[in-house]
């Protein structure tokens, strides 16, 4: 956004068409590239490309401008109905180079979708994350982390975890969490493609605190000093 704050956004007429691609090509996509599936994260955990990350399409101009790269060339798991609203939210936010999308409903592009990540309830990992068998992260605002966590979580805000990846542990299976069970998989798909092994929490810090299970409070400076 600071080049379009700057130099102001590119004319939509003066973009050009974005077209269904072969499904031939998703084999010789260009070298890094960002392939965004934009289906609900829920049909995406269950069968997805892999190398692709899951921004739902009524997520993009929120969360898209954080992990697509200024000129970065983008290419999208969409189909005919979802792509005038993708490309409507990207080009909001400046994201103007969507090279073409390859149509899910396809079976050809469909057959791809050979990896997957589990899912579970607070329930059944309170016990893992309490005897430290997995990593916790916690990728809310930091506000809404000070305001309530729970204990032993790493917080890692998802706009910035795609550039602090380095930072975390790969030792152990990631478990992720946000307060109702969305952002934490888009997450969970960033940290799939960098090949962290991973589970996303339903229902987040929402059903945590539902199920009755124990929560703290203090900021992530506060709790990483503790």
């Amino acid at each position: 956004m600071k080049r379009v704050n700057k130099v102001g956004p590119e004319l939509v007429r003066r973009l050009w068409v974005v077209w269904p691609l072969p499904p031939a090509d998703l084999e010789n996509l260009p070298q890094e590239p960002m392939l965004i599936d934009v289906r609900k994260s829920a049909d995406f955990a269950k069968g997805h490309r892999p190398g692709s990350i899951n921004i739902p399409s009524n997520s993009l101009a929120q969360w898209a401008g954080f992990f697509v790269a200024d000129g970065q060339p983008v290419y999208l798991l969409a189909d005919a109905d979802s792509l005038d609203e993708s490309l409507r939210s990207l080009r909001s936010i400046g994201i103007d180079n969507v090279q073409g999308y390859f149509d899910i409903k396809s079976p050809d592009v469909s057959k791809t979708f050979v990896e997957k990540y589990p899912s579970a309830t607070p329930k059944n990992l309170v016990d893992r994350i309490a005897d430290r068998s997995v990593r916790l992260l916690d990728v809310r605002a930091a506000t809404e982390f000070a305001e309530g966590h729970i204990e032993g979580a790493e917080h890692r805000f998802l706009g910035k975890l795609q550039r602090e990846l380095g930072q975390i542990d790969r030792s152990k299976p990631v478990v992720v969490q946000c307060l109702a069970g969305g952002r934490s998989a888009i997450a969970a798909s960033i940290l799939q493609k960098a090949g962290f092994d991973v589970i996303n929490m339903n229902g987040g810090y929402e059903m945590w605190q539902m199920s009755g299970l124990p929560s703290q409070l203090g900021t992530p400076a506060e709790v990483a000093s503790s």
